[in-house]
């Protein structure tokens, strides 16, 4: 085969990546632009959620609203890309997958958007308790506390969507153990390895206090625990 003939053979592959990686962009720049409309709807409905009591909410630039008008963007713009992010994935690698792995992947998709939310509500919810926590203890003291907007978003949706995104690692346990890639016993050996992963990827959060630290990793310890029971 000429060198010719050897290119032209991986056109129609270029074409594919380049027609999702295309509708990808598409969405991504579109549902950021949306959360940068948005933002102060959102931001109004966050901090309700948080619903942090005695502490001050404040602007530490006159420009700091473009910060947290482009921080909004790019959350929901993460958020929603990814569900569409998975599916071209799964479409793409279709043709190389047996008809057993393609089945398990396509069923795998709703899981993988539950758990995600799910993992996105975890994350939020730790960093809400842990703020009022924080806050009840600097009432008791009587300090008053001061919260950038920007960096309080930043933290929080941070946290949030990586919790979400580390909610997806048992589905992919489950495939690796359902399609013999990677046997369980394997896993069951490495246990003590997993833990310290699941420990090492909550340090590197942003929350920096211990109590963080044990919140967010029991939720992966657990997740890891139940892959393990439902693959026996």
């Amino acid at each position: 085969m000429t060198n010719q003939e050897s290119q032209s053979s991986y056109l129609p592959l270029l074409y594919e990546i380049r027609r999702r990686l295309l509708i990808i962009i598409i969405i991504f720049f579109t549902s950021f632009a949306a959360g940068i409309f948005f933002y102060e709807r959102i931001i109004k409905i966050f901090l309700v959620l948080l619903n942090l009591q005695g502490a001050k909410i404040v602007f530490s630039s006159p420009f700091e609203y473009m910060n947290l008008a482009l921080n909004c963007g790019l959350i929901v713009a993460i958020i929603v890309t990814l569900p569409f992010v998975l599916y071209q994935a799964v479409k793409f690698i279709k043709p190389a997958l047996t008809e057993k792995e393609y089945k398990i992947f396509n069923k795998n998709i709703p899981f993988s958007i539950i758990l995600f939310i799910f993992g996105f509500f975890v994350g939020f919810e730790t960093m809400k308790y842990v703020g009022f926590l924080s806050y009840q203890t600097a009432q008791h003291l009587g300090i008053e506390s001061f919260l950038n907007v920007s960096n309080l978003l930043a933290v929080v949706l941070l946290t949030s969507t990586l919790m979400g995104l580390a909610f997806q690692f048992p589905l992919v346990l489950i495939f690796l153990i359902k399609t013999n890639i990677v046997k369980r016993e394997v896993f069951v050996s490495k246990r003590p390895l997993a833990y310290i992963i699941s420990i090492i990827f909550a340090s590197l959060m942003p929350p920096t206090d211990i109590l963080s630290l044990i919140l967010l990793t029991l939720p992966l310890v657990f997740l890891f625990e139940v892959v393990l029971l439902l693959t026996k």
